[in-house]
């Protein structure tokens, strides 16, 4: 996305036989998102969240394929007359109601019967893919992300199996202490990576620096000394805000890099 006219663009992606799609900024979404130099990036999840911002040249592969796995690809077609009721169901993301009406629908076939398998096959592939990112969070000990996602299944499938299972599961973490050891730390990470994004390094080298003696033996703990090791490598404690190669870069530029 560009600031610029269309007139000054066009030209420059004919020279460099650019192939990909530019967007006009005319209506200052970039002073929205928080843009202070360029090239900035963003990487959006399919909720519509910012699970990443940054100098293009930082998002690792393995951060872009995490959001990937989240994308579900479902209910992409037009229902039939028969399901209109269900589809309204399910666009609000009310899965627990459609899954009730499509299971009261009886004496179906040919067509009918074929459209109502494959979208009871799809609200149930949903779930589970809702379930599997639940346990695959758990596993990594990123207990944040798989409350969040709990917390959706128990909204988005109320009076259903698995929503009943997404309340009970989540109850159950609640009174667990290591759990909510690794939720309160998780916090205060989020809130460290918030200052980096707005390059306040070290008051973020401070924040991860307590995590670490805090929250030992976290996941949380474990992140915050990869932050500050990153933080020290990058030399991103001598970023100066002021300076507009260090905003444009997103990191502190050799200038002060040598100081």
């Amino acid at each position: 996305m560009s600031d610029e006219s269309p007139g000054t663009i066009e030209p420059w992606l004919k020279q460099k036989g650019a192939a990909y799609a530019v967007a006009v900024d005319g209506g200052g979404t970039s002073a929205k998102y928080g843009v202070s130099g360029i090239p900035d990036a963003f990487l959006i999840g399919p909720d519509g969240k910012i699970v990443w911002q940054g100098h293009p040249s930082n998002v690792t592969e393995k951060e872009i394929e995490a959001v990937l796995q989240k994308v579900c690809v479902r209910f992409d077609y037009v229902f039939g007359a028969k399901f209109k009721a269900i589809e309204a169901k399910v666009r609000k993301k009310d899965f627990g109601g459609a899954a009730a009406d499509l299971a009261k629908m009886a004496d179906l076939s040919g067509n009918d019967a074929a459209e109502a398998k494959r979208i009871s096959d799809d609200l149930e592939g949903f779930a589970k893919d809702k379930q599997a990112q639940v346990e695959e969070a758990a596993k990594s000990r990123e207990y944040a992300e798989a409350v969040e996602i709990l917390a959706e299944l128990g909204k988005q499938w109320k009076g259903h199996a698995v929503g009943a299972a997404a309340d009970e599961k989540l109850k159950g973490w609640k009174a667990d202490a290591a759990i909510q050891k690794e939720l309160k730390a998780g916090q205060l990470f989020a809130q460290g990576a918030g200052l980096e994004e707005k390059f306040q390094f070290a008051q973020a080298a401070g924040l991860y620096t307590q995590i670490t003696k805090a929250h030992a033996g976290t996941r949380a703990a474990e992140k915050a000394q990869e932050a500050l090791d990153r933080i020290q490598k990058e030399a991103l404690l001598k970023f100066d805000p002021g300076c507009g190669n260090c905003k444009k870069a997103g990191k502190t530029c050799p200038k002060h890099r040598s100081k």
